[in-house]
């Protein structure tokens, strides 16, 4: 009995640390990469925790934002979140080379409602070091406006560039149904490196 009642109350003790974890805090994906990097988290993080807002929103059909790196890299995961009511909608998900208009990578995933979840790209996307590139999410499957938000870091005057690591996000885009809205916010698409 006395067992019984050491397990229940770990057992309660661990949902309570679940349950409570804050929602600015680091997202540990699942690792399909071998030396990741999370550039992107820790810059999002650190304009939360000095004041930024994170907030739900921008009723457009694309959010995007534009981005340099000083390190040649692979995209090996790419992070985003639905919305509940197209949680089985899946996003279109693009990388564009700036320099030429290529599309890099094109793929359509469903992501997770209730937090930001993971896929693993199905081709390989190579980056070059002081090449400008998009990383863009885009949403046309959905009946009311309030479908399309989505995850924004902002404040009342955004100061691009924002850099973080080898990362530096330089631009950002919402159109599509509405907008444009130019370096507005920083859309949560949250890119790990390998």
């Amino acid at each position: 009995m006395y067992i019984h009642k050491i397990f229940i109350t770990a057992l309660f003790l661990s949902l309570m640390h679940v349950s409570c974890k804050e929602k600015d805090d680091v997202v540990e994906p699942p690792i399909y990469c071998n030396n990741p990097n999370y550039d992107f988290q820790g810059l999002v993080h650190s304009l939360i925790k000095s004041g930024y807002t994170d907030k739900i929103t921008m009723d457009v059909e694309v959010h995007e934002y534009s981005f340099t790196l000083t390190a040649n890299k692979e995209v090996c995961m790419i992070g985003y979140q639905s919305q509940p009511t197209i949680a089985g909608n899946a996003y279109t998900i693009e990388v564009l080379n700036d320099s030429n208009g290529t599309v890099l990578y094109s793929g359509s995933h469903v992501f997770s409602s209730t937090q930001t979840s993971y896929v693993v790209p199905n081709s390989v996307i190579n980056l070059k070091s002081g090449t400008s590139y998009t990383v863009r999410r885009i949403q046309t499957n959905y009946t009311k406006f309030r479908d399309i938000i989505g995850r924004l870091v902002f404040t009342d005057t955004m100061n691009f560039p924002y850099s973080n690591g080898i990362m530096t996000i330089t631009t950002s885009d919402f159109y599509g149904s509405g907008g444009p809205a130019t370096n507005s916010a920083i859309p949560y698409i949250d890119l790990i490196f390998n």
